[in-house]
Formats: C-alpha cells, structure tokens, sequence
C-alpha cells in the first residue's frame, strides 16, 4: 500500500495480472513524483463547519458497509479501483450485501492528488462522484505525468457530462477542500496513514494478509454478512417472543 513500501512487488505482479491499456496506466504512474504541477499548489482552506463525510453507494440496510480510504494518485487505490471496485458494485453493492464509503484520504507524498480529490468532489455537487473516480483512476497515469493536470480533470468531467461552469465555479472557490481536509484530518486522529484502508463494518480488513483481488474481499465480506445476519435473525426472534 502507499506509504508502506513494496512498490516493485506490486508492479511484477501487477504486469502479470493486468493486460493492455490497464497494465500500462498503472505502471505509468510509478512515475508520479517527478511531474510537475504546472499551476502550483493547492490553495490550503482553513475547517470550518462542514463535517467529513463519504461518497457512498449501496442500501442502508446492507448488512456490510465497507469504508474505503483512497488517495487518487496512489497507484494501488487505482489497482483497486480499477480491477477490483467494478465487481464489487456489481456483484455485491447492487445485491444489497454491501453499502461502500469512499473517504477522502490524499497522502502528502502525493504532488497531484489534492487536484483530483477537487475535482472528485465538483462532481459530487452533481451527484457524480462515482463516475469521476472511475475516470480519474482509470486515466491515472496520464494526468499525474501530464503538465495539463487541470485540463485532463476537465476533460474527464466533461465526458461525463457535467454542468461545465457549475463545474469551473467548483473548482475556482475550492469550496470542497474544506471538507476533503477534515475527512484527512480524521483518517490521520484514526491511524489510517496509507492508502487504500478498507474498513469492513468498523473492522481493519488487513489487505496484506488477505489481498485486493474481488475473490478475496468477497470471501469476507460473505463471513461478516453471514454473522451480522444471524444477529438479526435472533434479534427478530427475541422481539417476537415479547
């Protein structure tokens, strides 16, 4: 995971895994430190009342409720993201096993990361945040090599079909950075200081244990799910003999 090491590991096994265009966009952004922002820094927005909160999809009645800590320019979020995510909306979040949480979590080692998780967010205010994280993921190699980050995040809002001066206002105020900050500053109070931390109903999911694959989150998820569902059923049995 970012912040931990293991880099080369990862890309071996990522080579083998991984086909095409995929193989390439992660292996690209082994790359990422060297490239240049070419409008500076982010502005830094002071906390203020905005609480942290996650991107979520999924029922509120899932017996499972993942919480995702990503960075978008951690190239193991985008292995994530990119080989596992998809199977899990569609095999576990849409059947209602699993309600998913994704919190933002950019790491400081990261020179490009603020400007996505911004424009992440700009698409939130149009109820479009998922459709932007998989393009930020999926395009990831290019825009953090890129000396038109801005443009490329642009580009991605667009092709999703964004209101585009809704979208430039976003950005421009970097209203959301406040949040994005105070969602980082809570991950930090909580000890989580690598990317990607999943969090399965409350519980570290130790990722280097058990891996990132679809096969193997399931295979937990589907242990949690069985157990929380055994407690209900006894708390409906209870309730019933009052």
């Amino acid at each position: 995971m970012a912040g931990r090491g293991g880099l080369k590991n990862f890309y071996l096994l990522l080579g083998v895994v991984v086909v095409g265009g995929v193989a390439a966009l992660v292996y690209k952004s082994q790359t990422r430190g060297s490239a240049t922002a070419e409008t500076g820094p982010m502005p830094v927005v002071a906390a203020d009342s905005v609480p942290p909160a996650a991107y979520v999809i999924g029922s509120d009645t899932a017996p499972v409720v993942i919480d995702d800590y990503s960075d978008f320019q951690c190239p193991f979020c985008a292995h994530l993201a990119i080989l596992t995510f998809p199977d899990v909306r569609t095999r576990l979040v849409n059947t209602g096993i699993v309600r998913w949480r994704f919190h933002d979590r950019p790491l400081n080692i990261h020179n490009k990361t603020l400007r996505a998780h911004l424009a992440a967010a700009c698409a939130a205010e149009q109820n479009k945040f998922f459709p932007m994280h998989d393009q930020i993921y999926f395009h990831q190699g290019d825009w953090v090599e890129s000396n038109h980050t801005d443009d490329l995040l642009r580009d991605y809002a667009k092709g999703i079909g964004l209101n585009m001066d809704a979208y430039d206002a976003c950005v421009k105020s970097a209203k959301p950075m406040a949040r994005i900050q105070a969602e980082s500053r809570r991950a930090d109070q909580m000890g989580i200081n690598s990317t990607p931390t999943l969090l399965v109903n409350g519980r570290l999911y130790d990722s280097g244990k058990r891996g990132l694959g679809f096969d193997d989150l399931k295979a937990y998820v589907d242990s949690v799910a069985a157990v929380v569902r055994a407690e209900r059923e006894e708390e409906r049995t209870a309730a019933a003999k009052k």
